[in-house]
Parts: C-alpha cells; sequence; structure tokens
C-alpha cells in the first residue's frame, strides 16, 4: 500500500502540473515538441501497439478460472441459462429460446452474452472457465479495435496511449475477468463508432448501416444502452445531418434497420408494459417478468437529493475512486477505474474535445476542406456518449457496472490528453506512461497477488461449487449403494447448505449440479419476500438452503451438509462427524452414517 500511496501521490503532482500547463500552451496556441516527438516515436508505434495488446491479452487471460476464485451468483445465473439453452433448448422456466431470459425473475440476464456463451459451454461443460472465457476474449478484442478507432480519430501517438491505458487500466482487466451481462458493451460501442466514422469518412451507406448493427447489439447487452444508446443516436444524427456529413436518406435507412433489428427486444417491453400474453413458439419466446425491477429513482420530493449524492458519487469515481462504496468485483482500493492520477490527464482531453466540438459546431461542421479539423471534430461523438451517460447515471442506483459507457468515453478523453501533453510538453507525456506502467505492475502485484482474494474472496464464494457437486455426487452415491437394501428409503438424501458467506446460493447449486429446468420447476420452494426484486428458491430438488437449528437431530443422520468455515463448521463435533473441506466451505456428515 505504501508504493501505491507513493506513486500516486508523485503521479498525481506530476500528471496535475502537466494537463495545466498544457491547457495553457493550447489557449495560447503554443507548439513545440509535436513534430520531433511523432518523428522520434512512429518507426516503434506499431511494435508498441503489439506489445501492449499482447500484454493486455495476458493479463485478461492468465490463470482465468481460478482468478477470482469461485464463482458469483451471477456468473452462475448467466452461465446456467446457457447451459440450459444448449442442453435442452429452453431456458431456466422452459421457455424456448426467450428473446430477452428473464433469469432472477426481474431481468437480469443480457441476452447477448447468455447466447454467445452457450458455445464453450456445450465444448466444455459448465465450469468456471466456460463462463468466463467469453467475457475475456471480448475484453481482448476490444484492444485492437479501440486503438483502431483511436488511430482513425487522432492518429498513431493518441492510438498509442490510449491502447496503453485500456491494455493496463484495471477496471477493464477486472472487467474482462469475470462474467456480467454488460461485457459485450465496449466492443460494441467500439465497433459500431468505427463504423459510423468509415461512413463519415467514405460518404457510403453500407458502413453506416453496419455501425447499426452493433449499435442494436449494444441495446441485447446491457439494460443502460437501451436508454442512453437511442438517446446518443438521435444526437449523433441531429449533427451530423446539420453539418452536411450524413443525409436524411442514410439516417432513415439507418432508423429503419435499427427498429427491424431491436423489434424483439422491444415486443419483451410492449409485452411486459401493456402487460400482453406471452408469446411462445418453438423457435423463440418473449415471456414477462415475474417481479418489478427498481433501478430509477422515483420522481418525488426526494430525487433531488438522490441527484445531489449521485453527483458526488460520479464526481468520486470519475477522479480518485470511490474506496468506501464499491464493491470489490471491478475495483481494488488505490488504483480507482483508471488509476487514481489519470483524471487530471481525462479532464484535460475533456475540454479539448468539448473545445473541438464547439468549434466545428460555430463553423457550421463543414469541415472536409481540412481532414485534421474534420476528425477532430469527430471527438463529438464521445462528448455526446458521454453526456448520455452521465445524465442516466444520476437517475439509477449508484452502481460501476452502470458506468462502462462513462468509462469508454474516458479512455478516449485520457488519449487526446495524453496526447495534448505530449505535443507540448513531450518529457511530461513520456513520463505519464511510465507512470501508468508503474500503476500497472502495483495493480498486478494486488490483483494476482494475496490482496485481491483477502478483499473480493467472499464476492466469489470459492469452494462452494466444488462442496456442491461432491455433496450431490456423495448423496446419489449413498441412495445408489442403499437401493439394495431390502427396506429401501423412505426418502432421498438430502444436502442442507448454509446461508453464510454466500450470496442466492441456489444459483450456484443449479449450475453446479446441472440440474434441469423440468427438475428445478417441478420441485422448487422460492422464498416469499414482500417488495423483491430478485427470485430466491429456498430448495429445489435435494438442496434445501438455510441450515436447521436442530441440524444436530438424528432425524438428519443420513443427510449432508455443507458449512462455512469460519461461521457453522464447528458445530460439527469431528468425532461424529467427517469433514472434507473445499475452500472457505465443508462438506460434512455422520461418520456412522450408512
Amino acid at each position: 500500500m505504501r508504493a501505491t500511496f507513493l506513486l500516486n501521490t508523485c503521479a498525481l503532482i506530476t500528471c496535475t502540473l502537466a494537463a495545466c500547463a498544457a491547457a495553457v500552451f493550447c489557449v495560447r496556441g503554443r507548439k513545440t515538441g509535436k513534430d520531433a516527438l511523432r518523428e522520434r516515436l512512429i518507426p516503434f508505434i506499431p511494435v508498441a501497439l503489439f506489445a501492449l495488446i499482447a500484454v493486455g491479452a495476458f493479463l485478461r487471460l492468465y490463470l482465468l478460472s481460478v482468478i477470482p476464485l469461485g464463482l458469483n451468483q451471477d456468473e452462475a445465473s448467466l452461465g446456467y441459462e446457457a447451459y440450459v439453452l444448449a442442453t435442452y433448448g429452453t431456458d431456466r422456466y422452459g421457455y424456448p429460446y426467450p428473446v430477452y431470459p428473464v433469469t432472477w425473475g426481474s431481468g437480469g440476464g443480457g441476452p447477448l452474452l447468455i447466447y454467445l456463451m452457450m458455445l464453450p459451454i456445450k465444448l466444455f461443460g459448465p465450469y468456471a472457465f466456460s463462463v468466463r472465457i467469453v467475457p475475456a476474449l471480448l475484453g481482448v478484442l476490444t484492444l485492437p479495435v479501440f486503438c483502431l478507432l483511436v488511430w482513425k480519430l487522432r492518429g498513431r501517438t493518441a492510438a498509442l496511449f490510449g491502447t496503453l491505458l485500456l491494455a493496463l487500466c484495471p477496471w477493464h482487466i477486472m472487467f474482462s475477468r469475470w462474467a456480467l451481462d454488460n461485457r459485450p458493451l465496449p466492443l460494441l460501442l467500439f465497433l459500431a463508432l468505427l463504423f459510423f466514422l468509415a461512413g463519415t469518412r467514405t460518404k457510403k451507406t453500407a458502413p453506416y448501416l453496419i455501425s447499426v448493427v452493433f449499435f442494436a447489439l449494444c441495446l441485447y447487452s446491457y439494460g443502460s444502452a437501451l436508454l442512453v444508446i437511442p438517446v446518443f443516436l438521435v444526437l449523433v444524427c441531429i449533427t451530423y445531418i446539420c453539418a452536411g456529413r450524413m443525409t436524411g436518406k442514410q439516417c432513415a435507412a439507418g432508423v429503419v434497420l435499427f427498429v427491424l433489428l431491436c423489434a424483439p427486444l422491444f415486443a419483451f417491453y410492449v409485452v411486459n408494459i401493456l402487460d400482453l400474453p406471452e408469446v411462445v413458439t418453438p423457435y423463440f419466446s418473449i415471456e414477462k417478468l415475474r417481479l418489478p425491477r427498481r433501478v430509477f429513482y422515483a420522481f418525488d420530493s426526494a430525487l433531488p437529493g438522490k441527484i445531489l449524492s449521485n453527483l458526488k458519487y460520479l464526481l468520486m469515481t470519475l477522479t480518485v475512486g470511490n474506496d468506501a462504496f464499491e464493491a470489490y468485483y471491478d475495483f481494488i482500493p488505490g488504483f480507482a477505474t483508471l488509476y487514481v492520477f489519470t483524471f487530471p490527464v481525462t479532464f484535460l482531453g475533456f475540454g479539448k474535445s468539448l473545445a473541438e466540438f464547439a468549434a466545428s459546431v460555430h463553423s457550421g461542421g463543414h469541415m472536409e476542406a481540412d481532414p485534421e479539423k474534420a476528425n477532430k471534430a469527430d471527438s463529438a461523438l464521445f462528448v455526446l456518449l458521454f453526456a448520455c451517460a452521465f445524465v442516466f447515471a444520476l437517475f439509477v442506483e449508484p452502481d460501476i457496472s452502470r458506468l462502462c459507457l462513462l468509462f469508454a468515453a474516458e479512455l478516449y478523453f485520457f488519449a487526446v490528453g495524453v496526447e495534448t501533453i505530449a505535443a507540448h510538453l513531450p518529457a511530461a507525456g513520456a513520463a505519464v506512461a511510465v507512470f501508468v506502467c508503474a500503476g500497472a505492475l502495483l495493480f498486478s502485484r494486488d490483483y494476482f497477488g494475496s490482496r485481491y482474494e483477502a478483499l473480493a474472496g467472499d464476492l466469489f464464494m470459492p469452494g462452494y461449487g466444488a462442496a456442491v457437486k461432491y455433496a450431490a455426487e456423495t448423496a446419489r452415491l449413498k441412495e445408489t449403494e442403499g437401493s439394495d437394501d431390502a427396506a429401501g428409503r423412505d426418502r432421498s438424501i438430502k444436502v442442507y447448505s448454509t446461508y453464510e458467506g454466500l450470496n442466492a446460493p441456489y444459483m450456484l447449486a443449479l449450475f453446479y449440479d446441472r440440474t434441469s429446468p423440468q427438475e428445478f420447476n417441478d420441485t422448487v420452494i422460492l422464498r416469499d419476500e414482500e417488495n423483491a426484486e430478485f427470485l430466491i428458491a429456498e430448495s429445489f430438488g435435494r438442496f434445501i438452503f438455510g441450515l436447521p437449528e436442530d441440524i444436530l437431530d438424528e432425524k438428519y443422520a443420513e443427510d449432508i451438509v455443507i458449512a462455512h468455515n469460519g461461521w457453522d463448521a464447528d458445530r460439527f463435533p469431528e468425532d461424529l462427524y467427517t469433514h472434507v473441506p473445499f475452500g472457505h466451505f465443508q462438506v460434512i456428515r455422520r461418520s456412522n452414517a450408512p
């Protein structure tokens, strides 16, 4: 921690001074060092970019199955949905190939990632690797796409700095290494913007339409995109039509294609909002949500205070990080999302991009005679994206997972900021790059070492999945052995699971025990909670979640228990019970049980 503090302090002072100096030079129109820097860097940039992408790929794939150790409940939910779709052709509730799987009952399962997961789960089975390999590969592919996008917008020097941060930034490394439904969103967004830029350069309609395909897929990726992307596209179309860089016919063709591609998703929301009958066919389904989901704040007297609270949260998140608020899924204290010390550079890049956007609006946007100015005017894309995502974040419950569009824009602003610093102060630009590399070394030490496991261990419930598999297999084996008994059995062997150190353990049990949708629906007993936002199972099949107070009673002698090491495992005396350890958990049964 001391090394991280020293790095953050020195780097923050340097970045702040460099950003302020570069901003003054920009206002005064002073240019120094830019051409010399380009001449020195050009021969090495392709090699450096290749090396950065290779390092970034390594950081996203190394020990993917065991870091984070275990499986999060949302990963298990997505993986189980992909497993049953690949195996049985239905979701967990028995609906064939749903347009939008309702997963937890109130949503929360991005269809795009679930359907992408079906292939690795079909090939390798339901394991942590099968669930995480798709997000990891999407993260790796994001690196060259973002590099190319920034290169097209700002040139190779900015592409180098932007790729440096994306490859090494804590948020995107952690983002790519475990599964949540928003994982395809950055790659889809960058691909959409890349093809959109191709349309502005070539004046052809085809690139615009390809970009529409990727924009539409964003909506199938994550809930926040459902509002942010359409509003963003409306603003972009107005901006580029007024600037003469897109025709009305091209815009109309894009709108038609976008509506057609999103029609199934829109139908899902119409069915749910208007309470229409479900649509069930052998080839696809549109099912209803079983529970309401409250993400947006209510428009009441408390709204202004909540918006102010969100504004403070966003300012902290976009600067030095919010150590006290964030869970440790995609965040390690001391590193923020894009490192603590990068925000002065990011603010400089945002200011310059905003100024370029304003200049293009003032000139009417007609800059075809000056390609460099036209390219810089395209900074409007990230300015508008940031504005839409920022406003959206003011009205929803704060969660780092809902901010990935903001972070995508921040990455671009960082590239612009470092390019600006390097153009006026080459040594300072190089110093920023060195600080990012040093930060990456310290982050890698903490993430791949013991610190991250200490911080986030319980969030991924290490050992619980293996304990579930062992307990279920042991129960089935004992039932098979007991079937030869003339007296037979009056009931199956139950597996009682603790709730200590766990979040929705039934989801991990479904995933690791490979329970069929039919068995789940036939046997599940759901917890009846008033104002619940997620369906939680109290039991299904042989699994019962929560240990009875009299679990030591003789009537449970044949049953198996999954207990937490630090909470309830000590209740079972070792002279009477066999304890088999699995990470943070133990599988326990009577030593003399038949």
